[in-house]
């Protein structure tokens, strides 16, 4: 346990090379569980994405319901533009939390983005209704109504 700590302080630090090695560590003596692993895809998430999806993607082995690794994972995805992938892991985040509010929005963005966007009005509608004043889902909402609307209009 107190390896464990080292790790994660590390990585809340922003010290990889010793998280690094303290995980190294950790794997040799007690193997590594899945919230090191999202600690040190965090610490790489923004400098070396690739180091970062294979930490997720090593916690997932150990914890496939890890909120963090699946929500990061699926960050890492959106940004790469990989939106079907970013989807796939918000949809499996959303199976082991249902309802979270953040995966919610997320997956409503992520569906407005690839242009389903019945499915990313069901994801804010079902935001608003465990949610009422989310903001962000009620601009998400009439997003989609000015899309219909324009695209309505732009066939008539």
């Amino acid at each position: 346990v107190a390896l464990r700590d080292l790790v994660e302080a590390y990585s809340r630090l922003g010290q990889r090379g010793e998280a690094d090695l303290a995980l190294t560590r950790l794997d040799e003596l007690a193997g590594v569980d899945a919230r090191s692993l999202t600690a040190i895809g965090v610490l790489y998430h923004d400098l070396d994405r690739q180091r970062a999806e294979r930490a997720y993607l090593r916690a997932l082995e150990f914890d496939a319901s890890d909120l963090g690794a699946r929500s990061n994972l699926a960050d890492l995805k959106m940004r790469a533009g990989d939106l079907d992938a970013a989807r796939l892991h918000l949809l499996a985040a959303l199976l082991a939390h249902p309802g979270h509010p953040v995966l919610a929005y997320n997956l409503g963005s992520i569906e407005e983005e690839r242009g389903d966007l019945d499915a990313a009005a069901e994801a804010y509608e079902g935001l608003l209704r465990a949610e009422p004043d989310h903001l962000d889902a009620r601009r998400g909402l009439r997003r989609i109504q000015q899309r219909r609307s324009q695209e309505a209009a732009a066939n008539h």
